[in-house]
């Protein structure tokens, strides 16, 4: 017996120059916060002394990226940080936290009929998190291979969806009190909000292989009896 049903969605890829370019180009001026990087072991010195006596000399190599605040990235950090991405060998890099600050109207809109009343103006934090976890799920498992294998292969990335996390207004994001509009018992979002938001922030293609490949998506949990939430479906978007 079906108790509940949970949406979530986003993207399903976390490459950081395939996530940067499924942005819609308006939104990449209200990045919030960016959070990606790589590290890898290079071995530059190794021998054996003896049959049970090992020498090894390694260096771990780590690139990142950490943006927070309300500037926006111009065209030439975008330009620095892809230059120094292919200049130090890094192939890639693997995008962990994605945020965008604006205004809302829907959500606004949404909020005051359930609450009964007027709020004033706010902007809002949509946050996306990486989450390996999909990865373990087949509805999703056959669309991140498609988009990720080479990335997994090559680089040793983990198969990853960016999802939408959290909504937040601007105020409690920013003094951390993170009052989540997506998970609060008080105001319950339709999933079609959620797909709207998605669909706003992202394209629904990128081109890889001479083909393109949707990338948004969302999927589905159901509560069943004692209290287990398992997914029971998805469909790109």
């Amino acid at each position: 017996m079906v108790t509940a049903r949970i949406f979530k969605g986003g993207l399903l890829t976390t490459v950081f120059s395939q996530v940067i370019n499924i942005v819609e180009k308006e939104y990449l001026r209200k990045i919030y916060e960016l959070f990606a990087f790589r590290e890898f072991v290079e071995t530059s010195d190794h021998k054996t002394i003896l049959p049970f006596l090992y020498y090894k000399k390694q260096t771990i190599k780590s690139l990142q990226i950490q943006k927070r605040g309300t500037q926006s990235l111009t065209i030439k950090d975008w330009k620095t940080m892809i230059r120094t991405i292919k200049e130090e060998n890094f192939g890639d890099l693997t995008v962990t936290k994605l945020s965008f600050l604006t205004e809302d109207g829907r959500i606004l809109k949404e909020i005051e009929k359930q609450l009964g009343k007027k709020l004033a103006p706010t902007k809002f934090v949509f946050l996306f998190q990486r989450s390996t976890s999909s990865a373990k799920e087949p509805y999703i498992k056959r669309y991140l291979l498609q988009i990720m294998k080479p990335y997994v292969e090559k680089l040793g990335f983990k198969y990853a969806t960016l999802d939408l996390a959290g909504i937040y207004t601007y105020q409690d994001y920013k003094t951390e009190k993170k009052y989540n509009l997506l998970s609060t018992e008080k105001i319950k979002l339709e999933p079609k909000i959620i797909e709207e938001v998605i669909k706003e922030f992202f394209k629904p293609a990128i081109r890889i292989r001479g083909q393109e490949i949707k990338v948004r998506y969302i999927k589905w949990y159901e509560m069943k009896e004692g209290k287990i939430l398992r997914v029971a479906g998805s469909k790109l978007i």
